[in-house]
C-alpha cells in the first residue's frame, strides 16, 4: 500500500505547523539581512508581521540552536553558524540554475558593463543566487549573494510576479503587504509595477533599491512558461537612460533564452538517463 503524499505535495498547508512556519519566516528575514549591520528586533518584527513577544521568543530559540547570532553590544541579529553549516550540507546541484546560467550571467555583465544578478524565488521572497560585476567605471552593489527581499520590492521580484498566474501573484502580494510597508512600499504600488511589467515583458524601476540607481529585470522561463529565475541589471542612473533600455532588454532576453534552452536540454538528458 502506497503512502499518501504529504500535504506539501498536494498544495495544501500542513495543519498544526504554525510554530514552524513562524520560525522559518523569522529565519528567512534574519538570513536576508546585512551580515555587517544585522537586524534589530524591531526590524525583524516589522518584516515578519508578528508581535514583538512572539518574534523575540523565536529569536531566542534560534539563537540557542545556533541558527541565529545575537550581538549584545550592537543589539542586532545575524545568521548563525548552523545556518552556514546547513548550507554546506546541501547536495551539489540543488540549484542547477546557478550552474547552468553562470556563463550567461558573466557574458551579460561583460556585454553591458553593469552588475548582473541571477535571482530566484524563495517562497514569498527573492533570493540573489549569483552576481557578476561589470566593467563599467561605477558599479551598483546594492545587494549581496544570498540576500532576500519580499517579492515585489525590487525589479527582480516584480518580473517573477509578472510571469506567474495572476491568482498566485495576488496571493503573494497580499501576504507581503505588511512587509512592503516595512520597506516603505505600498501594496497598490507593487500591484501597479507588476501590471506594467506584464504588459512590457520586463520590469524596470527608477529609482532602483537605492537613490540614483535604476534596475531592469527579465525573466528566464521554465518549460511551462513560468519564470524559474530572472536576470537583473542594476546601474547608476546616468548609465541606464531610457534610450538604452531596449538595447539592454534585447541582450537580457537573448541570454535568458539560452539559459531556458540549457534547462530544457538538461531535463531531457535526465529523463533519458
Amino acid at each position: 500500500m502506497k503512502n499518501k503524499p504529504p500535504d506539501a505535495e498536494t498544495g495544501k498547508p500542513t495543519p498544526g505547523a504554525q510554530a514552524v512556519r513562524r520560525a522559518m519566516s523569522v529565519l528567512r528575514v534574519v538570513a536576508g539581512g546585512s551580515p555587517q549591520h544585522g537586524l534589530r528586533l524591531k526590524d525583524v518584527v516589522a518584516r515578519v508581521g508578528l508581535n514583538a513577544a512572539t518574534v523575540h521568543r523565536l529569536l531566542r530559540v534560534l539563537t540557542e540552536e545556533g541558527a541565529v547570532d545575537y550581538d549584545p553590544v550592537a543589539r542586532v541579529y545575524r545568521g548563525g553558524k548552523e545556518l552556514f553549516l546547513l548550507g554546506l550540507a546541501q547536495q551539489p546541484g540543488h540549484f542547477p540554475i546557478r550552474m547552468l546560467a553562470e556563463p550567461f550571467t558573466r557574458r551579460l555583465a561583460e556585454a553591458t558593463g553593469e552588475t548582473v544578478s541571477l535571482i530566484v524565488r524563495g517562497n514569498a521572497d527573492t533570493v540573489i543566487l549569483d552576481r557578476k560585476i561589470g566593467t563599467g567605471p561605477v558599479q551598483v552593489l546594492a545587494v549581496e549573494v544570498g540576500a532576500r527581499l519580499p517579492l515585489g520590492v525590487a525589479s527582480g521580484g516584480v518580473a517573477l510576479l509578472a510571469g506567474m498566474p495572476r491568482a498566485e501573484a495576488e496571493r503573494i502580494m497580499s501576504a507581503n503587504a505588511l512587509r512592503y510597508e516595512a520597506q516603505g512600499v505600498a501594496l497598490d504600488k507593487v500591484r501597479e509595477r507588476v501590471e506594467v511589467a506584464r504588459k512590457q515583458g520586463y520590469a524596470f524601476m527608477d529609482p532602483g533599491l537605492h537613490p540614483g540607481t535604476r534596475s531592469l529585470s527579465v525573466a528566464i522561463a521554465g518549460p511551462d512558461g513560468i519564470p524559474v529565475a530572472v536576470f537583473a541589471i542594476a546601474a547608476i542612473r546616468y548609465r541606464m537612460p531610457p534610450t538604452r533600455i531596449s538595447e539592454l532588454v534585447a541582450i537580457m532576453r537573448e541570454m535568458a533564452r539560452k539559459v531556458s534552452e540549457r534547462l530544457d536540454a538538461e531535463r531531457r538528458s535526465l529523463r533519458r538517463g
